[in-house]
């Protein structure tokens, strides 16, 4: 549903307040790149892979074949593996080019310990 005039300029608005009160926060934002198309791909293949193991280790110990089970153990452990992937290869590039939260406490640290000296 497209907004209307009334909201697009409001939203204009709160951005370009966004823009003047934190460049650098703004800036992190704009460059920060959406999940690919192949990542959530590969991650929901993961997840499907996963339920069809859960699936088919449950029905092996239901009906008792034990292949079927380690079979649904290995699928399960595969979909995981692969579900995972896919969730990292879409979280690259979301971090903050500062160098994270470490760094940003080492330098609140050492703001205050130059304003103490000085």
């Amino acid at each position: 549903m497209p907004l209307s005039e009334h909201e697009q300029r409001m939203l204009e608005q709160m951005e370009r307040a966004l823009y003047a009160e934190d460049p650098g926060f703004a800036a992190t934002i704009r460059d920060t790149p959406g999940p690919s198309s192949r990542a959530r791909r590969g991650a929901g293949l993961g997840v499907l892979i996963a339920a069809v193991g859960v699936i088919a280790m449950i029905g092996g110990l239901v009906a008792n074949i034990p292949l079927v089970s380690v079979l649904g153990f290995v699928g399960l452990l595969t979909g995981t593996y692969t579900a995972i992937r896919g969730v990292a290869r879409e979280g690259r590039g979301l971090r903050a080019p500062r160098g994270g939260f470490l760094h940003d406490a080492e330098e609140r640290f050492r703001n205050r310990r130059d304003g103490a000296d000085g």
